[in-house]
């Protein structure tokens, strides 16, 4: 019998590895079988074994890749954020809210486009009450202490009293971004919605709180 080829074997990993996110985020490491990720993707379970070990080797791959693939779309606004104080200064306090909202909206879209990934770091939250530790130490804390340092000047603000309102800012963000439109709808009291336009609707209602907030909260409206 042939062996499969390279090409077979990673797209039987990631096959396995998009199955096993689905099923981790959703009902968490103790809630998910093998057998059942194993009928997802369409493969035995000596498959998963000869790939990953075990149930929690699979589970520290696809913690690992979600950590990655979240990473990656920080790099944009990290790179962004590098050229802040370069480019805003106390006295061109006009600027800053449009810093602001080009932050929250893109980190929002950002968020939303990887809702699996951000359930999978998210899920240690609710069943132990932590973040995710490689995602905490390797991304959400350099993360905020990289916004912090570079908007503490601009604002004239206390690096720990900002990060704190930042820390809120990026919570609430990714909450939003874990919610369906149809949720998102309940939150804000709005009518549920109908098609998908209705749901993109609902999404950038809620996006357009989210600037609002962030500018309050940053004192950097100019209303």
């Amino acid at each position: 019998m042939a062996r499969p080829t390279k090409a077979d074997a990673q797209a039987t990993r990631r096959r396995l590895l998009l199955a096993a996110t689905a099923a981790f985020s959703r009902r968490g490491l103790q809630g998910t079988t093998l057998r059942s990720v194993a009928q997802e993707a369409g493969v035995t379970m000596p498959t998963i074994h000869h790939y990953f070990g075990s149930k929690q080797g699979l589970f520290d791959a696809c913690r690992k890749q979600a950590v990655q693939e979240l990473a990656s779309e920080l790099v944009p606004l990290g790179t962004f954020m590098g050229t802040v104080r370069d480019q805003v200064v106390t006295e061109a306090s006009t600027e800053l809210p449009l810093l602001v909202e080009r932050l929250v909206r893109e980190g929002s879209r950002a968020a939303r486009s990887h809702r699996m990934a951000l359930q999978l770091v998210w899920r240690p939250l609710v069943d132990d009450g932590w973040l995710d530790p490689v995602w905490t130490k390797t991304v959400l804390e350099p993360f905020l202490g990289q916004i912090t340092s570079a908007l503490a000047e601009p604002l004239g603000r206390s690096p720990v009293s900002l990060r704190l309102d930042v820390q809120g800012v990026v919570a609430l963000t990714l909450r939003y971004a874990l919610s369906t439109p149809e949720h998102l709808a309940q939150l804000a009291g709005l009518p549920a919605p109908a098609s998908p336009a209705d749901g993109e609707r609902t999404v950038t209602a809620l996006d357009d709180h989210l600037v609002s907030l962030a500018q309050r909260l940053l004192g950097v409206r100019n209303d």
